[in-house]
């Protein structure tokens, strides 16, 4: 609830001047619908920005695994690999493990970031964080 809500705050504060920008959001099936409905809210008041929203199946832990924390990186690579991703990616701090740049099937950021040709941005659950990554833009509080 206080994603939505710090999300609700950074929209009313953001003044975009990026113009053209396309990126992507990796998530787990389960909060896909919400975090496409943020995105579609970004796309509106962003002129030019284009936000592609891509659930991952979990296929390490089961089909029956929707949660993003439980998304390692070999799903990443292998359902992203033909995917338009844009200029970077981003994906929830949770599906690294705490304090390190790998997932829970020891595939590192850097060789998914590799495989897939852009970068990646982790972001913490913070609805200002979630406007400032996406949009590219630094919120003025």
């Amino acid at each position: 609830a206080s994603l939505y809500e710090e999300f609700l705050a950074a929209v009313k504060m953001l003044k975009y001047k990026n113009g053209e920008r396309e990126v992507s959001l990796i998530t787990g099936e389960l909060s896909c619908d919400f975090i496409k409905s943020l995105t579609q809210e970004l796309e509106k008041v962003c002129n030019g920005l284009k936000v592609n929203v891509y659930p991952i199946k979990n296929n390490f832990f089961g089909g029956g695994v929707s949660v993003s924390g439980l998304v390692v990186g070999g799903d990443i690579m292998e359902q992203l690999k033909d995917k338009k991703l844009g200029e970077m990616a981003f994906i929830p701090s949770s599906m690294l493990r705490a304090g390190e740049d790998v997932f829970l099937d020891d595939t590192t950021l850097e060789e998914v970031e590799k495989f897939l040709g852009v970068p990646f941005g982790v972001m913490m659950n913070d609805g200002y964080e979630f406007v400032e990554m996406i949009t590219g833009e630094e919120l003025e509080f």
